[in-house]
């Protein structure tokens, strides 16, 4: 990084990404990035131009990078809008973090996107806030399919795929020790090979509730996650979806000295079997406690 006048920078990232895969074949998949970008910071506006290089087996894709922002009403309301894009890795390790019941077989790719969004963002009386509206195009994106074998697994299919996006966030102080933290996010998505975008979520909303007591040594904190029932594909070729998710956890942290803590979670109150992946149900209601330390 290079500073100007102690208050724009130049900033340049070059990223290295090599894997190697074996099962019954042998892949690689290896990306490396050039990242340059010039901030400015004016009065009441900043301004982000920049350029993302990627080379992937000698082929070179640009994506840009660039983002204006104006500060509208100080520290209340500010507009934002850009454009983004890179690759994205699918390996092994990635999908099956995001979904651990794939099969290990599977083809290594790259996710190639362009992101545009734009939207409002500040903080009035205490209250945070962020809405958003988003549009990214997706080349080669990770969708998944179940097999028909006696221990069902994933198949992973690519598909190019339109994405639109609305999200926002909201953190609220209610009281002096009370917080409400909350965001949300609807996905619209437009497929071109598959009839609809495969165990992949359309709505997710998370509602988050931290009440601090005995000179913040006590947190008791609450928790709601919802999220629609996702799409598969049945064998005999028709589409459905599962059951959707409502999620209620409750919990507290308890600090007994600067370096020792404790803790109590109970989670899925309701005792919700909803499938985020099909013939795999979520855990009933369970529960966790332990002891934290830190020097």
């Amino acid at each position: 990084a290079k500073w100007f006048e102690e208050a724009h920078s130049l900033n340049v990232e070059l990223i290295t990404d090599f894997t190697n895969y074996r099962d019954t074949a042998k892949q690689t998949l290896n990306n490396i990035f050039l990242h340059p970008t010039f901030n400015y910071h004016g009065d009441n506006f900043q301004v982000k131009v920049g350029v993302n290089l990627a080379s992937h087996e000698d082929e070179f894709s640009f994506f840009p990078d660039v983002e204006v922002s104006v500060n509208v009403l100080e520290n209340v309301l500010t507009a934002f809008a850009g454009i983004e894009g890179t690759l994205y890795k699918n390996n092994f390790q990635n999908l099956s973090n995001y979904n651990p019941f794939i099969l290990p077989r599977l083809e290594l790719r790259n996710t190639s996107y362009n992101h545009f969004f734009g939207g409002i963002k500040g903080e009035y009386q205490g209250i945070d806030y962020h809405a958003q509206i988003g549009y990214k195009n997706t080349n080669d994106l990770a969708l998944y399919l179940s097999n028909a074998d006696t221990v069902p697994q994933f198949n992973v299919v690519y598909d190019t795929v339109s994405i639109f996006t609305i999200s926002g966030s909201l953190s609220l102080p209610l009281l002096e020790n009370l917080e409400i933290i909350g965001s949300f996010a609807q996905h619209v998505y437009s497929t071109s090979s598959q009839d609809k975008a495969w165990h992949l979520p359309s709505l997710e909303l998370n509602v988050e509730a931290r009440y601090k007591m005995m000179e913040d040594r006590l947190t008791i904190k609450g928790n709601l996650f919802a999220e629609n029932g996702v799409p598969f594909l049945r064998m005999d070729g028709t589409s459905e979806n599962l059951n959707a998710l409502l999620d209620i956890n409750a919990g507290a942290e308890f600090q007994f000295t600067d370096n020792i803590g404790g803790f109590i979670q109970v989670n899925n109150l309701l005792d919700n079997k909803r499938q985020r992946w099909r013939y795999y149900p979520i855990m009933g209601i369970n529960g966790v406690v332990g002891l934290t330390a830190k020097f």
